[in-house]
């Protein structure tokens, strides 16, 4: 199974979340362990980079949590298409719709974040990390 990862999962665990960080990691550990093959986009990457920088104030261990993490997903492209879907889907937020049309250019099954009513347009499943888990 394909499955994309949103950016709020993986910052769950690289900014240690207490409340979401056992979800989290449980959802990216079936990655890790290759029962699904895990996506996040290069938009979810360099958001992480940024918060994950800011929030250690040292760009080095920034750089040294974020590298597992390209071990265990895979990048999923985004051009130009992705980029004009996304700009005329009516989606609320554009990096939202970014982050959905990379998931179906990638062919993931479903999409994994903490906040559903984000991907309410759709069509492919969504689920928080706790209800992911549970499918396994």
């Amino acid at each position: 199974m394909r499955v994309f990862y949103d950016s709020n999962v993986i910052l769950d665990i690289l900014l240690n979340r207490t409340e979401f960080v056992t979800d989290s990691t449980a959802a990216l550990k079936l990655s890790e362990i290759k029962k699904v093959k895990g996506f996040i986009s290069v938009v979810s990457l360099t958001d992480i980079f940024y918060l994950v920088t800011k929030n250690l104030s040292d760009k080095s261990l920034a750089i040294s949590k974020i590298q597992p993490l390209l071990e265990i997903v895979s990048i999923a492209k985004a051009d130009r298409r992705v980029a004009e879907k996304a700009l005329n889907s009516g989606w609320k937020d554009f990096e939202d719709a970014v982050q959905y049309y990379v998931a179906k250019k990638a062919r993931c099954k479903c999409i994994v974040t903490r906040n559903k009513k984000d991907f309410r347009l759709s069509e492919i499943p969504v689920y928080t990390p706790t209800e992911f888990i549970k499918l396994f």
